[in-house]
């Protein structure tokens, strides 16, 4: 990792690294920055220690998801419920449960005064927070799609957007955690992008790396050549943190649920179990091939390991079943299949029939521009056969991240091969960024793993 770290240093000392160019030219943003980082660090650590989660990372994605699940299933009583309202109304339910359940009730007191204070500085320097003068939009999709469906769930609620979507089939879940954060944040105004908002996932990915079972030491380098990896590039940093685009929301719930799955495959009826799988069938309703993978792996830990917690999954796939039915009933529920036939996609990938396997060169090709993640993935690839040829199948959550990122690489390659023939390859990156943070999870556990080994 130390050729990308010592990279981004020499970037920062040419001035050349967007986002803290942007905070360095307002001290102001970088206390505002930081206060507001206060606050969700003393919120999911409050979370994880009032319920034993262990985990700040899965503390924070269960905060962020409890908004969204309030809001599909009130939808089905009331279509009335605005967006604001909810929000209200969730965040009185956390705050009786920590007050119920925590030991320490000046902890929670403190919070609610810490989150008053980002509120009224928030609010007080908006116009500082709200400028967009020397920012780039590097992706038309962005005002065309993303801030158009945030800004409806905002004004309006969940349902609204869901029946006046502007991309037919399009899951919500991610819009609707950029439309928690900002109301989090900005309660009294009306939805607009706002860098910090995205910026604060930075720190978010930060605690997936903090959460790991490994060496203070190597926690710090991890943490180091993870942001390295983000400010390096414009195009990254964009992509994962500087804009609404929903790689970098979707990257973190991913990682975060999955570097947890292990603690909660109990067979036996357990509360803590069923609250984890109840979050983990969000991401059902994220994008295309994490809602896939994710189906995969609750059907494997239901079938594996006989877990009836996982079947409360099959509440929120009813849930969104009526949605559809009721509501959109002649939307094409996967929107990549465009019309298209299943039985005749998979009838061409079973005989090899009209399949352009070219694409796959090209995606790879388009994936080794960029040198540092390219260096990254190929690390994580070797290390992982290494690993299994060495060690065979010992370690059951190093093979679950590796065949998670290879099933990612497959379904992509089939979706280029034999659906998106023509389409721009460009878009492959960001499929494949969609599991980021657990490959360099992996990465990571890999390598210090070895470490702990030589």
């Amino acid at each position: 990792m130390s050729p990308i770290i010592l990279n981004f240093v020499l970037r920062i000392l040419n001035n050349d690294v967007v986002l803290i160019n942007y905070y360095l030219r307002n001290k102001e943003l970088l206390l505002i920055y930081f206060f507001n980082l206060f606050f969700y660090y003393y919120l999911s650590k409050l979370i994880s220690d009032t319920f034993k989660l262990n985990s700040l990372s899965l503390s924070i994605t269960y905060f962020l998801l409890s908004f969204f699940i309030f809001d599909l299933f009130i939808s089905l009583i009331s279509k009335e419920v605005a967006f604001k309202t909810s929000i209200i109304i969730v965040l009185a339910i956390w705050l009786v449960f920590l007050i119920m359940k925590s030991i320490d009730k000046d902890r929670v007191f403190k919070l609610i005064i810490i989150y008053i204070a980002s509120l009224f500085i928030n609010n007080r320097y908006f116009n500082i927070l709200k400028d967009l003068d020397n920012y780039i939009e590097l992706n038309t999709d962005v005002p065309l799609q993303w801030l158009k469906l945030a800004e409806l769930i905002s004004s309006k609620n969940y349902y609204f957007a869901f029946t006046n979507n502007v991309i037919d089939g399009q899951s919500l879940v991610l819009s609707h955690v950029q439309s928690t954060v900002f109301n989090l944040n900005f309660y009294l105004r009306d939805f607009q992008f706002i860098r910090l908002n995205s910026n604060i996932f930075l720190f978010f990915s930060l605690l997936l790396i903090y959460d790991l079972n490994i060496s203070k030491k190597n926690k710090i380098i991890a943490s180091f050549s993870l942001v390295s990896l983000l400010l390096n590039s414009d195009w990254l940093t964009y992509l994962f943190l500087d804009s609404l685009m929903l790689e970098g929301v979707v990257s973190f719930l991913f990682a975060a649920l999955i570097i947890n799955l292990k603690k909660h495959l109990t067979r036996k009826l357990n509360l803590k179990s069923i609250t984890y799988f109840s979050f983990f069938s969000c991401l059902f309703f994220t994008k295309q091939f994490i809602s896939l993978i994710s189906l995969f792996l609750l059907v494997y830990v239901f079938l594996r390991y006989k877990n009836v917690n996982a079947i409360i999954a099959l509440a929120f796939y009813l849930a969104d079943y009526i949605y559809k039915t009721i509501y959109t009933p002649n939307v094409e529920n996967f929107e990549l299949l465009n019309g298209t036939s299943s039985f005749e996609l998979l009838k061409n990938v079973l005989f090899f029939n009209n399949l352009e396997f070219s694409n796959i060169v090209k995606i790879i090709s388009q994936l080794l521009i960029d040198r540092p993640v390219s260096y990254v993935i190929l690390l994580f690839f070797a290390l992982n056969l290494f690993r299994i040829y060495k060690y065979k199948l010992d370690q059951s959550d190093l093979n679950l991240y590796f065949f998670i990122v290879v099933t990612n690489f497959i379904l992509i390659f089939l979706l280029y091969a034999v659906w998106w023939k023509d389409f721009g390859i460009q878009s492959s990156f960001r499929y494949i960024m969609n599991v980021f943070y657990l490959l360099f999870i992996g990465l990571i556990k890999n390598l210090n793993n070895l470490e702990e080994k030589i």
